[in-house]
């Protein structure tokens, strides 16, 4: 009887409500409207702002074409790190932070911008070396 009891017990606790549902829908249809709204913000801009060449455009869809692959390089090793255990996953997520911010100044320094960025950005320095501390201190931990 205890067993039944115990059954019940995991069926309940581990099953989605229809309320944790609902909220998981609308955090969903929120995320995507959101990324649509930027999109449609970008076609805006590129379309109506005359210092947006064709030259601009095809530069900029290359630098995140190379975002995209440092980004799923990325993805890859943190494939190959997971399998390590749970234990894992504080290091690995460490990790994939660094390197997608590494990837991110790497963008910021490469991409054609419309206005220059802070200088301290442009240049290796202090960015530079948190981010690749993220990157080893989450290997350490993987």
């Amino acid at each position: 009887m205890a067993s039944t009891g115990q059954a019940d017990h995991n069926r309940h606790c581990f099953s989605l409500t229809p309320l944790h549902t609902a909220t998981r829908t609308v955090s969903h249809s929120f995320a995507l409207l959101s990324i649509l709204a930027v999109g449609v913000s970008a076609v805006l801009q590129i379309c109506t702002d005359p210092r947006v060449t064709r030259q601009f455009v095809a530069k900029s869809l290359f630098a995140i074409a190379v975002f995209l692959l440092h980004a799923a390089i990325g993805g890859g090793v943190v494939f190959f790190l997971l399998p390590h255990g749970p234990g894992a996953a504080l290091g690995v997520t460490l990790a994939f932070i660094g390197w997608l911010a590494l990837g991110t100044l790497g963008l910021v320094r490469l991409a054609p911008r419309l206005r220059t960025p802070s200088a301290w950005l442009l240049h290796f320095g202090v960015p530079d070396f948190i981010c690749l501390l993220l990157i080893l201190i989450g290997l350490g931990l993987a």
